[in-house]
């Protein structure tokens, strides 16, 4: 077999081995470790053909990337999309709460999230700057792309989070601690 006859026979076998094994689940009976052992054997076989086909290497590469996707695939038809029951829908994206809005909720969370985050997200990229064991370059470099990262992970927390006392508690004990790391070590 050459290789593109392969991939279509390693896809289409990890659909029949995947529908095999899942009739033996659904449906136990007394021929349930027949399928059961003919899903498997179905797969090995192939994970061999494969290997001969294509090489001791890159064949069994192939065979567990691609018969798992023949896998989903077959997953993938019985998908179901049911609405939720009696409820509102829902963004997948975070909410703040429901509350009504206060214009000084409103300030400390800016605050909180703005220069509160920049500043523990500098401390923290310095603080790994300083304490990293690498180049003095590498380290630099990670320090310096850590802080965007984190700076925008403290926003989003401060902003989604219903208690905007415990973002802010939090983020200022972790500058301090990293305020410490940069003493401890120096510049």
């Amino acid at each position: 077999m050459t290789g593109a006859l392969v991939i279509p026979a390693l896809v289409a076998t990890g659909i029949a081995a995947a529908f095999t094994l899942r009739q033996a689940w659904r449906h136990p009976s007394a021929a349930r470790p027949v399928l059961i052992l003919a899903g498997w054997a179905a797969v090995s076989a192939l994970v061999v053909i494969a290997a001969i086909a294509l090489g001791p290497a890159r064949g069994p590469a192939f065979a567990m990337a691609l018969m798992p996707a023949g896998a989903l695939a077959l997953v993938a038809t019985g998908v179901k999309r049911r609405e939720a029951n009696g409820r509102v829908a829902r963004s997948r994206a975070l909410e703040p709460s429901l509350r009504g809005a206060k214009i000084w909720r409103g300030i400390i969370r800016t605050l909180v999230a703005a220069p509160l985050g920049c500043v523990v997200s500098l401390t923290l990229g310095i603080a790994w700057t300083v304490w990293f064991p690498s180049d003095p370059q590498t380290r630099i470099v990670l320090g310096g792309a850590l802080v965007p990262v984190l700076w925008a992970g403290a926003m989003a927390w401060a902003l989604t989070d219903d208690r905007i006392l415990r973002p802010a508690l939090t983020m200022i004990a972790l500058t301090l601690a990293g305020a410490a790391l940069i003493a401890i070590e120096g510049f």
